[in-house]
């Protein structure tokens, strides 16, 4: 019965200990500044040496297919490049401050009228 008891309890105390790392973990990605604020330009790239996606923090292998953020070390302490994995590279549609569309560029082939 002790043993039942003692379950019990250690099994409520996982549960709070696992939900209060989740709410840390959320608290901590919403107070931390977005890394990805000076990137300038995005390279897709393999990786030939093992790293960590600067937003998420998920493992990059060696051999991953990622993307190289450029910065500029002048605004950003010296770091001139971070790595981010496929589900953190911005897009132009999540950009909410880029007013103007992307537009395709023109393609120089086409036939001009005679």
């Amino acid at each position: 019965m002790a043993d039942a008891a003692g379950d019990r309890v250690e099994e409520r105390l996982r549960k709070a200990a696992t939900q209060l790392q989740s709410e840390r973990e959320r608290l901590r990605r919403k107070l931390q500044p977005d890394p990805l604020v000076d990137v300038y330009a995005f390279q897709e790239v393999t990786l030939a040496q093992p790293t960590h996606c600067a937003k998420c923090d998920v493992e990059l292998p060696k051999g991953t297919h990622a993307h190289l953020g450029l910065i500029d070390p002048a605004t950003s302490g010296g770091v001139s490049k971070l790595f981010v994995c496929d589900q953190c590279l911005p897009h132009v549609h999540d950009d909410e401050s880029n007013d103007e569309a992307v537009k395709e560029p023109e393609n120089k082939d086409k036939e001009k009228p005679s």
